[in-house]
Order: structure tokens, then sequence, then C-alpha cells
């Protein structure tokens, strides 16, 4: 675990730091890998449908095309 600088820093916390505090135990707790994982997985994933989605629906070269 990453030494907190200051007080407010203490409180903070990322997928990205669950991921490396998950990485020590890997073999005997892998849900603490796995869920944040899954979670940056799902995210990345609504973001494309959702870009897509938009492209599909305000590009005006793509309205004749189906």
């Amino acid at each position: 675990m990453r030494p907190a600088t200051n007080q407010a820093d203490f409180f903070l916390t990322s997928w990205g730091l669950m991921l490396l505090e998950g990485r020590d135990a890997i073999y005997s707790q892998i849900w603490l890998l796995i869920i944040p994982a899954i979670c940056i997985a799902l995210i990345m994933l609504a973001f494309t449908f959702v870009g897509d989605g938009l492209r599909d629906a305000l590009d005006p070269m793509m309205k004749g095309q189906a």
C-alpha cells in the first residue's frame, strides 16, 4: 500500500490502487484483483458503446448508410 502524503490523500482510492493492492494477494484472494479489473473493463465497454452511439446519431455522413 502506498503511504499517504497528507490526511486528505489517505481517504482517496482508485481502481488502479485497488489492483496494485490486490497484486500481492493474487494467489490467496483472487477477487481483490478480479473485481476491479472487471469493473474497469465494463466501464471501458460502456464508454465505447456510448461513443459509437453518439457517432451514429451525429455523423451526417453515416445517415445514408445502413
